[in-house]
């Protein structure tokens, strides 16, 4: 029988499992198209899709254009349906046009057009004077108001034709996945020689039978550590040596090995990477991630330009507006002149064009404030201004990392979790150098200030779990923590509802008043300020009407199937940054570790559900529940702002307020029920963990 054959049952969820991934992934349907293009006059372009209602006004994205002498990223989004034909509306203006790319792409694959090739592919149906190609560029006038490029044949026939990788491959990968579990865990027992057991006795015999002197020194443990410290320079050396080499090339990001992850350099890293960060933990153990997060985070932050990733502009012009002014800017201020000639927008002869508004003026003051007074602190020109802050990040990460120590030693104390430093080590760097969550703190935004505090709140929460009784400081703590985390990022107001279960559980109810009322003391200056300048307790609605031709230019409405496509997407930022290019290799690695990730939470949460009645019996169990109702709260909160605003914010980086609790959930999983496979654990996840962020230096090196 299937159902008392526990191996053979796990193995046939596994691949059900594994099977309905492939399936929801949508390899043969786009998700969006990218024109990389220059005008001489700001328009608004079109993009008309057929579904089999042929084209209309309803089937269509719009998206504005600026002038600009630079070419400019447009992206239409397109819906996750069966697409007929498409017709690209080139605006209504008059003026010459330059295009430089078409792409189309979706969860694992991108293709872009040669120039050749869209003049073959893309059929102009009104006239346009001087169709040509010059210099990598495709150039035309228009000759009347209405151009258009509509795509020639099928469309999802042409999307399909350039497949990467095929379900067939899948399929067949997740079968040889299950068969690989089942017999692992079926045949383990049988086995009657373990491999490294084999190794230590060989070992054992040849340190017993030798009695030369170059035995005696090779296994003397200050001749062991100076061979790894000559290592680790020679290695380190070289390292450098090859990245100053590969820094002089210089690929397109069309380039056709981008796509399918066959770029040598990347693998070369990430063999460099992985020698130097076991060299460094042999020879400093946990204190290593200190020194390799910190090199590892001052690349990404010299290698990326002003305001490359996502936002960072903004966020920087929130802070430098209140250096200037003297007060927080609102959503009608325009970033200022000074920050756009950094990033190369401002033109010869400014006007209201060139700037945008301070979208993130919404968000709550006290990151910028804080980062105002390093600006004011700070001597020099605004440039220098600009690192300090980004090197700000990197200094929060590092304070993070010490509060996950001080949070793993708390629970060892408390003989919650064994002592596995080398585990605990690789789950850290698996949370912290990959590059979704790294790019993001070492790049300006609120995240800087958001990370450590959080991590310092559940630090205590964990500690006040110990706690038979709560003293009024530890309420006053916790209050201003999670006032703190509230003025940094609106995001964590699910924060008190945390508090007030743990409350519950620990049966404060006096507590719990004096938690409230603090805690609405701390946040009602910001609600105050909001209703004085908005009308409205928070600005959220106003940006999002400001940021709605880009987010959600249709107006469409998100449900839950909505929410259940974008959980992939959600998790593969979460490791990886939007900015990023994915191949498969890279989407391979994205997937093993977010479904690990998956499969503990459900772990956790089954485990809640069956044992429910018995939380409040052990401390152990209350920091089970404690954690994984946390971070169901984290999860619930975006699934909710997305399908009652139509705000999709499924993004990575909105869960990071609740790393510190996914490590410790992690870590005790594999430390409680995957102790036999303790020590290849680590390793896949450092290996997964250095490809990743390898990736993505790679194309901060050469991409261009």
């Amino acid at each position: 029988m299937i159902l008392k054959d526990k191996s053979l049952l796990v193995s046939v969820l596994l691949f059900i499992i594994l099977i309905l991934t492939v399936n929801l992934m949508n390899f043969h349907i786009p998700s969006t198209l990218i024109i990389l293009v220059k005008c001489q006059v700001g328009d608004i372009y079109k993009l008309y899709y057929d579904i089999g209602n042929g084209y209309n006004e309803i089937d269509s994205i719009k998206v504005p254009i600026k002038k600009s002498d630079d070419f400019l990223l447009v992206r239409f989004k397109l819906p996750l349906k069966e697409l007929r034909r498409i017709k690209i509306d080139l605006g209504n203006q008059l003026g010459t046009t330059e295009i430089k790319k078409i792409s189309l792409q979706n969860i694992n694959k991108e293709y872009s057009w040669a120039l050749s090739n869209i003049i073959r592919d893309f059929q102009p149906i009104q006239n346009a004077i001087n169709f040509r190609i010059e210099n990598d560029v495709l150039i035309f006038e228009k000759m009347n108001r209405d151009l258009y490029l509509e795509i020639n044949g099928n469309f999802n026939t042409i999307f399909s034709s350039i497949s990467l990788i095929s379900k067939s491959y899948l399929y067949t990968t997740s079968f040889l996945i299950s068969m690989i579990v089942f017999l692992i865990s079926k045949y383990r027992r049988k086995i009657k020689v373990h491999p490294m057991k084999y190794l230590k006795d060989i070992g054992k015999n040849f340190s017993k039978s030798s009695g030369t002197l170059f035995s005696r020194i090779l296994v003397n443990k200050k001749w062991l550590n100076f061979y790894a410290f000559i290592s680790l320079i020679i290695i380190s050396f070289l390292f450098v040596l090859y990245l100053s080499e590969i820094s002089h090339k210089t690929i397109s990001k069309e380039d056709p090995r981008l796509l399918i992850g066959s770029l040598p350099e990347c693998y070369i890293i990430t063999l460099f990477i992985i020698f130097i960060v076991l060299l460094l933990y042999y020879l400093f153990r946990f204190k290593a991630i200190y020194f390799i997060i910190f090199f590892a985070g001052a690349l990404y932050i010299f290698l990326n330009g002003y305001f490359a990733p996502i936002d960072e502009e903004s966020h920087f012009a929130y802070a430098h507006y209140i250096v200037k002014n003297h007060n927080l800017p609102t959503l009608y201020v325009r970033v200022s002149d000074e920050v756009l000639s950094m990033g190369g927008k401002l033109s010869s002869t400014p006007s209201k064009e060139d700037a945008a508004e301070i979208y993130e003026a919404f968000q709550p003051p006290l990151y910028y404030l804080l980062a105002s007074i390093l600006m004011v602190l700070t001597p020099g020109k605004i440039v220098v201004k600009f690192y300090v802050l980004r090197f700000l990040g990197l200094l929060c990460v590092l304070v993070s990392i010490y509060l996950f120590k001080k949070t793993y030693q708390l629970l060892k104390e408390k003989v919650i979790i064994k002592d596995d430093d080398f585990l605990f080590f690789s789950i850290v760097s698996l949370f912290t150098l990959t590059p979704g969550f790294l790019l993001r703190m070492t790049t300006l935004s609120n995240l800087h200030l958001l990370i450590p505090l959080a991590c310092l709140f559940f630090y205590v929460l964990i500690k006040l779990s110990f706690l038979e009784v709560l003293k009024f400081r530890d309420v006053v703590l916790l209050s201003l923590l999670s006032g703190a985390l509230i003025l940094t990022q609106f995001t964590s107001i699910f924060i008190p509802i945390v508090i007030v279960v743990f409350f519950v559980i620990k049966r404060q109810s006096k507590n719990l008043l004096i938690y409230i009322i603090l805690v609405f003391v701390i946040i009602s200056p910001w609600f105050i300020y909001n209703l004085h300048q908005y009308g409205y307790l928070t600005a959220n609605t106003m940006a999002k009407g400001m940021q709605q031709h880009i987010i959600n230019p249709n107006y469409d409405k998100y449900d839950l199937f909505f929410i259940f496509n974008g959980l992939p997407y959600l998790f593969a930022t979460f490791w990886n940054p939007q900015e990023a290019m994915l191949n498969p290799p890279v989407i391979m690695t994205l997937n093993f570790i977010s479904v690990c990730i998956i499969f503990i939470i459900l772990y956790f949460i089954y485990c809640l559900i069956r044992n429910l009645n018995k939380l409040c019996n052990a401390a152990f169990k209350n920091i089970v529940f404690i954690i994984a109702f946390t971070i169901l709260l984290n999860f619930g909160l975006l699934f909710y702002i997305t399908i009652t605003q139509s705000w999709s914010v499924l993004l990575g980086r909105y869960l990071y307020i609740s790393i510190s609790l996914f490590i410790v959930f992690v870590y005790l999983f594999i430390e409680k029920n995957v102790e036999r496979y303790q020590k290849i654990v680590p390793l896949l996840f450092l290996f997964s963990t250095v490809f990743l962020y390898s990736n993505f230096l790679v194309q901060l090196l050469l991409v261009k």
